[in-house]
């Protein structure tokens, strides 16, 4: 995880410096619910960091529930030395993780306000599935195209993206051709 959290810093540090700040938008949220729907027997874990950056000194908080809503346990810790605000954001989950499974739970819904720590688990999700389906391949490479080369796919995600700004639901079917 340390690797993929270093990796994932030196990349986002590296696009900071091509975008600029004023073309990135965060994405409206909602209000996380207690429980995720088709979950009702998940434990609910959250977890929080605290980091200062002239010490690389953190703190560690977390919170457990049942899925009934009581609380079972909570937990923190402090740290003299964190590499970064996302090492700490990790650090707390992976705390708040193995503190619910030392107490029995097998369905966990986890939250945390950690954006950066959030994708970052997402990216690594769909990594793993691409991982699984190019075992399905006798081979496979990946090979870095200049924007030049890529137009129409460039041009594909950008009507798609066009077709759900412009939807009333945010909703669209794609359709593979």
């Amino acid at each position: 995880m340390g690797k993929a959290i270093r990796s994932a810093l030196e990349w986002q540090n590296s696009q900071a410096s091509k975008i600029p700040s004023a073309s990135i938008k965060d994405c409206p949220t909602k209000k996380a619910p207690p429980q995720s729907q088709g979950m009702e027997n998940a434990f609910s874990c959250y977890s929080d960091a605290a980091w200062n950056s002239n010490s690389c000194a953190g703190g560690l908080g977390w919170l457990c529930y049942k899925p009934d809503g009581t609380k079972l346990l909570q937990g923190s810790s402090a740290h003299q030395i964190i590499a970064s605000v996302l090492v700490a954001e990790a650090l707390s989950l992976n705390a708040a993780i193995k503190a619910a499974i030392a107490h029995g739970a097998k369905d966990l819904v986890c939250f945390s306000d950690s954006k950066s720590l959030i994708s970052l688990i997402s990216l690594q999700g769909i990594l793993h599935d691409i991982g699984v389906l190019s075992r399905s391949l006798s081979s496979i490479s990946f090979k870095l195209v200049s924007r030049n080369g890529n137009v129409d796919a460039d041009s594909l995600a950008k009507s798609a993206l066009f077709s759900v700004s412009n939807s009333p639901s945010g909703i669209v079917n794609d359709v593979p051709s």
